[in-house]
């Protein structure tokens, strides 16, 4: 069977494996990717989604095309003000339509929707209809989590064991979570030696601690999107598992 819609849901944020970039590199297609949450801000009130139909247009001059578009579970957010729920309800119901309206897959190939979503639980039954296949992409796993440390921290003061600690002590958290974790450890050991040598330290010679990164995972709040993860409900017609990198 030829799919045409398929979402991926996950925090694919320097997942390189997983990131719907790299994906569409590795595809022949021609690829028109799509940020849902800044599209509202570039579209007037009163149902003006030009820029939304020019990208669909766009796609369809491109057959065969893969059309990504980022952060889709934001058509489903609700806005404080009346004038942007008014706004992301037109872009809503032109993205619906225009997905509708999409032709049938042929020889010549077709296009592709490809949605990114966050929080599945955002979605209505309106606009998770439309997707054939929802991909899972998992949270790293410890063995993961272990190489990913290794790779930010790159600390001589830490021992294996201390990064297997870390490992253990960061679950749950995404690659891009591990990366702010690592940079503020750094923070606080450069902080440390400034305060201690009352001068400037070059950053090649911080040696960060495992007091530096348990002291950053104090500061680390994970989102709702990563701690519903695992309790989603999110119903789909096939569902799969993306490999975590």
């Amino acid at each position: 069977m030829r799919i045409r819609y398929c979402a991926l849901i996950g925090c694919f944020s320097r997942h390189l494996k997983c990131h719907p970039k790299a994906l569409l590199k590795q595809s022949l297609r021609v690829s028109v990717i799509a940020f849902v949450s800044v599209l509202p801000s570039r579209c007037r009130l009163r149902g003006d989604v030009v820029l939304l139909h020019t990208l669909f247009d766009d796609a369809l001059r491109r057959i065969p095309c893969v059309l990504c578009f980022d952060d889709l579970d934001a058509l489903c957010s609700l806005p404080k003000s009346p004038r942007d729920q008014e706004r992301l309800r037109a872009l809503k119901c032109a993205w619906l339509e225009r997905v509708g309206r999409l032709p049938a897959a042929s020889t010549k190939g077709g296009v592709l929707v490809l949605g990114v979503i966050n929080n599945p639980w955002l979605l209505d039954d309106d606009v998770r209809s439309q997707f054939e296949r929802i991909l899972f992409a998992p949270l790293p796993h410890e063995a993961d989590r272990l190489r990913l440390l290794k790779q930010l921290v790159r600390s001589p003061a830490l021992t294996d064991e201390d990064y297997r600690h870390l490992a253990k002590r960061t679950e749950g958290f995404t690659s891009t979570f591990l990366s702010m974790l690592a940079a503020d450890a750094l923070r606080n050991a450069r902080a440390v030696c400034e305060h201690a040598y009352d001068r400037a330290i070059d950053a090649d010679a911080l040696k960060v601690t495992l007091s530096d990164v348990l002291t950053s995972m104090d500061k680390v709040e994970l989102p709702e999107s990563v701690s519903r993860r695992s309790s989603s409900g999110t119903a789909s017609k096939t569902e799969s598992v993306l490999t975590s990198p």
